[in-house]
């Protein structure tokens, strides 16, 4: 006989609540959107890191991607998203670079195409 579906609806909620308990024990669990991600592989922390692409000219050749240390200035940018990307060093590496508002915060990509 097959359990009620109000049943099978809390034995599911719990179960997934003590899939989360277990992860926050084991230090799994992070603040949702804290991070974003960087290539289909990586995931930035949007508070001390930017999303470095290193795109080649080469097709042949695969795109790389790096979670890299945020300047300090950038950290502390209040500048809207369009005019953000300044807070970057002169000699930063990335031709391109663009900044991302969400709710959750800020987050930085810069894209760098062939050389350098």
């Amino acid at each position: 006989m097959m359990p009620a579906a109000g049943t099978a609806t809390r034995r599911l909620r719990a179960a997934a609540l003590a899939v989360l308990a277990l992860a926050a024990l084991a230090g799994c669990a992070s603040a949702p959107d804290a991070s974003f991600a960087c290539g289909s592989a990586l995931r930035c922390d949007r508070a001390t890191q930017y999303c470095e692409t290193l795109k080649t000219d080469t097709p042949a050749l695969p795109t790389d991607y790096a979670c890299r240390p945020l300047p300090a200035t950038c950290q502390a940018s209040k500048e809207p998203a369009q005019q953000a990307c300044g807070c970057f060093p002169a000699h930063t590496r990335g031709d391109f670079c663009s900044a991302v508002d969400s709710s959750a915060g800020r987050a930085f990509y810069r894209t760098q195409v062939g050389g350098h």
